[in-house]
């Protein structure tokens, strides 16, 4: 691998990053799960490139959420310097320095119809966490009459612990920080209450065209009455009138009724991403 050295990326570089993104999209069909959003605010942990002659031959992020040990790494090698060892550089030099920023849990995002990830993958000591159907919205949501005992609001300081009992009933505790801030330029929290009693929340995010929701939970006590239904379109509908022209999310692969809520609510899947937590 003479010649390329790995270094953090510029944000001048992002258009760059993007054309990479482009060609690996083109030249394999697949989406990589780069944060855009976190990649343009400087939000990473660490994003790094492998440059060639001052081209950008590789990239790797490293995303942390919370104040948790994980750390997320998705990254790409420009097709023509595949098999030369920048994947492996990039991938030793990212650890390490994760491990240096107290993030030991590292988890490799893979792209199930990556071909080059899947073998670059193979070769790792490693074991399959989890997997995430990435879905999109490209037109109106399916919505239906609302419930008008359902309301949807902006997450204030006083829902914390309400925001926190949802989530842990959904997901198990949430990492400390991840309510605080509620709301930034791009993102807002939403609390789901039901006759008065919070039953929900959500964040919703806006990058350019691209809508996103995530952190979207109903409490188990309340499910099976069409609140999930209802919220979620009309989370779609505040997002698209919002100015995106699509919504995206990501849900497990073995959570079959969220996957359900979302193909009727008009999602379709468009990549499956294994994460595999590396040894």
């Amino acid at each position: 691998m003479p010649g390329v050295v790995i270094d953090e990326l510029d944000l001048s570089e992002l258009d760059l990053l993007r054309e990479l993104d482009r060609r690996i999209r083109a030249t394999d069909g697949v989406t990589l799960k780069l944060e855009w959003a976190d990649l343009e605010q400087a939000r990473t942990a660490a994003s790094l490139v492998a440059r060639e002659d001052g081209a950008i031959a590789g990239f790797l992020g490293l995303y942390a959420f919370g104040a948790e040990a994980d750390v997320e790494l998705c990254g790409m090698v420009a097709p023509e310097h595949r098999r030369s060892g920048i994947a492996t550089a990039l991938l030793t030099h990212g650890r390490a320095l994760a491990t240096e920023r107290g993030l030991t849990r590292h988890l490799l995002i893979v792209p199930r119809a990556s071909a080059s990830g899947v073998a670059f993958r193979t070769g790792l000591p490693s074991r399959l966490e989890h997997s995430e159907h990435t879905m999109r919205l490209d037109g109106l949501p399916d919505l239906r009459p609302p419930d008008p005992r359902i309301t949807v609001r902006a997450a204030t300081a006083a829902d914390r612990d309400a925001l926190a009992t949802i989530l842990t009933a959904g997901f198990g505790p949430p990492p400390e920080g991840m309510l605080t801030p509620l709301h930034r330029e791009d993102v807002e929290t939403v609390i789901v209450c039901r006759a008065g009693e919070p039953v929900g929340t959500a964040r919703l995010a806006r990058h350019g065209p691209e809508g996103s929701i995530f952190g979207f939970a109903i409490d188990p006590a309340h499910r099976g009455r069409g609140i999930g239904r209802d919220v979620l379109g009309r989370f779609c509908a505040t997002l698209l009138g919002g100015g995106c022209d699509r919504v995206g999310l990501q849900v497990a692969v073995d959570n079959e009724r969220a996957l359900s809520l979302y193909t009727a609510t008009g999602f379709r899947r468009v990549s499956t991403e294994d994460y595999y937590e590396l040894h």
